[in-house]
């Protein structure tokens, strides 16, 4: 869950200038290979340097997907995730792996106690998420909720909300990159499971396994990565 993961962000943001073309992410190689049948703690600053293609992700998440949406509005989810990592240069793979982690796919899923909405919990300010009651999502619709989650959105009176492509631009690494989309700032950044109140210590270490292709119907739950990992679970919010 993003949760605080702005506030701290947005002095740095007026005054940092963001350029008009997108940059792209940080080096990362995509190659396909067997996915992971069982979890993998990521530690420190440890994280993957290659990525299961795309297509060989959908395959894995795709039936969960399934289960919170029609075929046609999979079929938009898919073609969102595909324009959006286009126009930003933030892979696909990246952005779908944010997706199953915040939401599952769930295009309703509310969090942080109504703070965040939709497929990668945008935060909720005057401007934004773009929301759509279930089953009444248009494929515009679900570019725009990805849009703001990805490049970012403002509203007034709420924190400025960079978004994960800012996020690739100013920080050393895809991990650390994660980290602040979760947590709003980087708390140690030698240690990505550092986590603020709010925050989800194994948040980088679980979107670097849906990156390798571990499933959904195996993954670990917070009890069970505390005694795995020793990630501290979320605190609800």
């Amino acid at each position: 869950m993003p949760s605080v993961r702005y506030i701290a962000l947005a002095v740095a943001v007026a005054l940092s200038p963001v350029s008009s073309v997108p940059t792209p992410e940080p080096a990362s190689s995509i190659a396909a290979g067997a996915p992971l049948t069982s979890y993998k703690c990521f530690t420190g600053t440890s994280f993957p340097t290659t990525y299961l293609p795309f297509d060989q992700l959908l395959s894995i998440n795709q039936p969960f997907i399934s289960q919170h949406n029609s075929d046609a509005t999979v079929n938009d989810i898919i073609s969102a995730i595909k324009s959006v990592a286009l126009s930003s240069s933030v892979r696909s793979e990246l952005i779908l792996a944010q997706i199953m982690q915040e939401s599952g796919g769930d295009l309703s899923r509310v969090g942080d106690s109504g703070k965040s909405i939709g497929l990668m919990q945008a935060q909720i300010t005057a401007e934004a998420p773009v929301q759509c009651a279930p089953g009444q999502c248009s494929l515009n619709d679900i570019q725009g909720m990805l849009q703001q989650s990805v490049s970012g959105h403002t509203g007034p009176g709420a924190p400025v909300s960079p978004g994960i492509a800012f996020e690739l631009q100013n920080y050393a690494g895809t991990g650390a990159a994660l980290r602040v989309y979760n947590t709003g700032h980087l708390p140690d950044a030698n240690n990505l499971q550092t986590a603020t109140t709010c925050s989800t210590s194994s948040y980088v270490s679980d979107v670097a396994n849906r990156l390798l292709g571990l499933s959904p119907e195996v993954f670990p739950s917070p009890q069970e990565l505390q005694s795995l990992c020793g990630f501290v679970p979320a605190t609800i919010c």
